[in-house]
């Protein structure tokens, strides 16, 4: 027989699982704890009595999203792995794909995800650095990588897609995704070093003019 807690850990992954289609479908602003509670098979008042708030509830959702796709993910062998890893988790999950792009355009009206969506990019891109500093340890990406700006601009393109993918679901093909991740990989790569480090000198703008350069500014031959 289940015990107490058991029975309440039962009840928390139902309401998290349904709150977690409704949202993707409808959104929190228009999901009521009701219609989740009526979802899970529950009563009306289980997402109160187990949640306390719809608010504590969405957070756990998030949590939820959260810690699959990094129990989904090992550290990756190469930067193709990394967007690979992040197109597995966040792409190509059809509800936490949409639900992800659901809370991320609430939370840039305020909504109930608002705090929430900060903590997860927070979450994202602590971990994303994570790959990044451990790919930079074997030697797979430059040392003087900066590993926060190279982890901010790696969720910001993904969140792009994600968005991008509730108008134009045929945008996550996996041709366009592959051609997303040479250009990604392509960026990181050249990505200048960080800030109070000398650049080199092809970002240091236009070069000293040659005697030929001189020659053909003047029309000379």
């Amino acid at each position: 027989m289940a015990t107490q807690a058991q029975r309440s850990s039962s009840a928390r992954a139902r309401l998290t699982a349904a709150a977690s289609d409704l949202i993707s479908e409808h959104g929190s602003s228009e999901t009521s704890v009701e219609a989740i509670g009526l979802r899970a098979g529950m009563s009306r008042g289980a997402v109160n009595f187990h949640f306390g708030t719809k608010v504590a509830l969405v957070e756990a959702v998030l949590t939820d999203a959260v810690t699959r796709c990094q129990d989904d993910n090992a550290m990756p062998s190469d930067l193709a792995g990394l967007f690979d890893d992040l197109h597995r988790s966040w792409l190509e999950d059809p509800v936490r794909q949409r639900l992800t792009a659901m809370l991320f355009l609430e939370g840039l009206r305020g909504g109930v995800a608002g705090n929430s969506i900060a903590a997860l990019c927070l979450s994202w891109r602590q971990g994303t650095a994570r790959s990044l500093g451990y790919l930079q340890l074997r030697g797979v990406v430059r040392s003087d990588l900066e590993l926060g700006a190279a982890a901010a601009f790696v969720v910001a393109a993904v969140q792009g897609l994600v968005a991008q993918s509730l108008a134009d679901p045929a945008f996550l093909r996996e041709q366009a995704f592959g051609q997303f991740r040479v250009a990604g990989i392509a960026h990181l790569q050249t990505l200048p070093p960080p800030i109070g480090e000398p650049l080199p000198q092809q970002h240091l703008g236009p070069q000293p003019r040659t005697e030929d350069d001189e020659r053909v500014l003047v029309g000379g031959t």
